[in-house]
């Protein structure tokens, strides 16, 4: 029976449960979600949830990149970036920086976002809900997907640039999930390297970026 942690029971979060539930009936899917009425919602709508804030929950539940759940970003954060800032630790903090306008203007369909996050795409429409991502071909063009985004911004040339890429693996139409190591290896060369970073988290056709460097508090 493969486990399915969804970060944020909103919209998304509770579309992805039920997208999730229909492909694997034996899937043993948990909605984290902080808004208390919202999870009376969802209980009584049958599904399984717990009561708490997203990114301490996995701050908490993460600790081995052996570990088998697949990760559901459903929260309206970037839940990658906001965990590492989470698991840094005491001494240390995450500086928010801007994305160099050159690197900024390497990536197709741009889109600044709040907190500093930056959005790429290889869409300039809206894609819909249930794309497969399968293939090379784009299931709503027609066309040949121009670039499989993930590996583009993993080769991205930014010298004195740590690019950390965690990418999103379709796991039902619509629905993507982060694998425990590739989040723990992320983390793990934050915390070693000296570098600014750049750390994304991408599909094939989407990504969020957010640009820092790691502060000492001493």
């Amino acid at each position: 029976m493969q486990e399915f942690w969804i970060i944020g029971g909103g919209k998304f979060g509770r579309r992805a449960a039920e997208t999730i539930g229909r492909e694997g009936p034996a899937a043993d899917i948990l909605i984290v979600e902080k808004d208390p009425s919202r999870c009376r919602m969802l209980i009584a709508g049958g599904f399984q949830v717990i009561e708490a804030d997203g990114i301490g929950f996995l701050k908490s539940r993460l600790v081995s990149p052996l570990q088998k759940q697949w990760i559901v970003a459903a929260a309206p954060v970037h839940v990658a970036y906001e965990w590492v800032r989470a698991c840094l630790p005491g001494n240390a903090r995450v500086e928010p920086q801007a994305l160099a306008a050159e690197l900024a203007g390497l990536l197709p369909n741009a889109m600044r976002g709040g907190k500093g996050h930056w959005y790429a795409s290889n869409a300039d429409f809206i894609c819909p809900p249930d794309c497969p991502e399968s293939g090379s071909i784009c299931c709503f063009t027609g066309r040949k997907r121009p670039r499989s985004m993930h590996a583009f911004i993993r080769h991205i040339h930014a010298p004195g640039v740590k690019i950390l890429v965690v990418r999103s693996y379709q796991l039902a139409p619509g629905v993507g999930g982060l694998r425990p190591r590739d989040l723990l290896e992320a983390l793990h060369q934050i915390q070693i390297a000296r570098s600014p970073f750049i750390l994304a988290t991408a599909c094939k056709c989407h990504a969020v970026l957010n640009s820092f460097i790691i502060k000492s508090n001493c």
